[in-house]
Parts: structure tokens; C-alpha cells; sequence
């Protein structure tokens, strides 16, 4: 067993995909896939389990992810402290990024900092899954029990989304009850936007009457504008959206918002070069947004 081996298994079990996990290595696919059933056989066990599209960890495979994780994680960290010593002006290393909210927005804050920090490599994800795979996270909820620091990013409030031939679009503002019998358009079952709107809707005692999951931002855009449903749009993270047929409409009632923080685990010791960029998130994101 070598450690090559399992470097390329780490990544096969974090991309769940042995091409992306080639192109990230850049080595022929052919040669990951070699390398993963060699490391197999070696162990007498399957450590995935095997899809047209996707590989996902055996319980074998969990097992042997969680400490070469760690072992990696450890072993890169002394090899970057010893490379700091030589420049330690030159911010170097890798940043683990799981980004769930204002992804859109993020994009220049990140290239930015990747502009003064060259020598700098970046890993993100804006899919929710093992947080101790991160650095960072940027979301509206801690990602696991063990996210104890938290820096608030950005406060936003939250409008309804009507088309503009709906009965409602006249009004300035309306409330959650009078939207009880609406079809409902969400990325995903996982969006914190509905448990927000699951939160107020329960103070009035109701549920929606029905929702819709579609995970393309566009197409939530476009169905509402051919009066499919409506949907709850966050003020700030979604500026980038036209909504041009549609109508944003204020909603009365208190607290009906959503809160970004950015989380990292005191557990996870963090490089120079996550310390670095943690502290220029905290500084630099609010200009890196447009408020509406």
C-alpha cells in the first residue's frame, strides 16, 4: 500500500467519481481505476460500491476514508508549515471550501483573494455532505454539531415571487396565510428556506398545500413566470436573477429572513493559507455582494 494509493482513493471518495478524480490528479482514467482495484484486492474488500454515474463508500470504504483523511490531513499540514519556513510572506497551501449559500456571490470575493494569493489552491463544494472534509463552511445552519465558531456574514429578507398575472401581484405586500393553497418552488428538500417558511407557516397553523423541488435557479425563475408556483427568494444571495416576468412582494411578517454565517470547527486546526482566507472573508464579503 502507497501512499499515492491513497491519496487517489481520497479523492475517488470525496468526488465520487473515478474520471473527475483522474482530472483532478491528472493521470488517464484507465490508471485511477487500477489503482482503486489494486488497493481492493489488497485489502480483500470492495471499498465502493458501484453506479452508471456516481461510487459511493462501502462501510470498508467509510472506515478507511476516515483515517486516511485524517493521516492526509496531518501529513500536508507538516509538509506546509515546513515550506512556510522557507517564505513565510508566501501565503501557500490548500482551502476546503463547502459553500451552501451565495455561491454566486462568493465567486469574486474568492478570485480575488486567489489574485493576491497565487500560490493558494482551492477545493469547493456547494453539495451538503461530511463537513470534516472542510476547512470552511458558508450556510444559514451549522453543517455538524462540531461547527463552534460562527461569524455572521449577511442578514437578507425574504420575498415571495409571484407571475405578473397573479391574482396577488397588485399588492405591495402579503402575508404567509393567503398563500396557504400556493404551489411552492425549492431547490432542493434541504433548503433552509423551507424550513423557514415550515417555521411561520406553523405559527399560523397550516402547511403549504403543495411543493415543488427543482434544482436549477433558472427554471425556478421560469416556472414562475408561466404561473407554475412561487417561490421564496432571498434578497441578496439571488440578485443575480432577473425575475423579469415576475413580482417580488414584501411579506408581513416579522422575522421572515435569512441569516449566512460563516463556520469553521475549533477541532480542525486550520493552514496558513484557510487562517488567511477565513480572515478575509470575514472583512471582505459584505463588498463583495450587491445589496438590493
Amino acid at each position: 500500500m502507497e501512499l499515492l494509493q491513497l491519496r487517489y482513493f481520497a479523492t475517488v471518495a470525496r468526488m465520487e467519481n473515478i474520471s473527475h478524480a483522474a482530472i483532478y490528479h491528472m493521470i488517464p482514467q484507465s490508471d485511477m481505476s487500477k489503482t482503486i482495484s489494486k488497493l481492493e484486492r489488497e485489502l480483500g474488500t470492495p471499498l465502493f460500491t458501484r453506479t452508471k454515474n456516481k461510487l459511493s463508500l462501502t462501510e470498508e470504504g467509510k472506515c478507511l476514508y476516515h483515517g486516511v483523511q485524517k493521516s492526509l490531513f496531518a501529513l500536508d499540514s507538516s509538509l506546509l508549515e515546513i515550506r512556510e519556513e522557507e517564505d513565510p510572506k508566501v501565503v501557500r497551501g490548500e482551502v476546503r471550501c463547502l459553500i451552501l449559500q451565495h455561491r454566486y456571490n462568493l465567486i469574486n470575493c474568492i478570485a480575488a483573494f486567489k489574485h493576491e494569493h497565487p500560490k493558494v489552491r482551492f477545493i469547493i463544494s456547494h453539495r451538503l455532505r461530511d463537513f470534516s472534509e472542510y476547512d470552511l463552511c458558508v450556510s444559514a445552519f451549522a453543517p455538524s454539531e462540531n461547527n463552534d465558531i460562527c461569524i455572521p456574514l449577511v442578514e437578507e429578507p425574504l420575498k415571495i415571487a409571484v407571475s405578473s398575472t397573479h391574482p396577488l401581484a397588485g399588492r405591495q405586500s402579503i402575508t404567509l396565510p393567503e398563500l396557504r393553497y400556493e404551489n411552492f418552488l425549492f431547490l432542493s428538500p434541504d433548503s433552509n428556506m423551507v424550513r423557514i417558511l415550515m417555521s411561520h407557516c406553523d405559527q399560523y397553523g397550516f402547511r403549504p398545500n403543495s411543493i415543488t423541488y427543482i434544482d436549477d435557479l433558472k427554471c425556478i425563475e421560469k416556472y414562475v413566470d408561466c404561473e407554475f408556483g412561487v417561490a421564496v427568494v432571498p434578497t441578496v444571495s439571488w440578485n443575480h436573477l432577473d425575475f423579469n416576468g415576475s413580482i417580488l412582494l414584501d411579506v408581513d411578517e416579522p422575522f421572515f429572513i435569512r441569516k449566512t454565517f460563516l463556520f469553521r470547527s475549533s477541532l480542525r486546526p486550520l493552514n496558513n493559507a484557510s487562517k488567511t482566507f477565513f480572515e478575509y472573508l470575514k472583512q471582505n464579503f459584505d463588498s463583495s455582494v450587491e445589496h438590493s
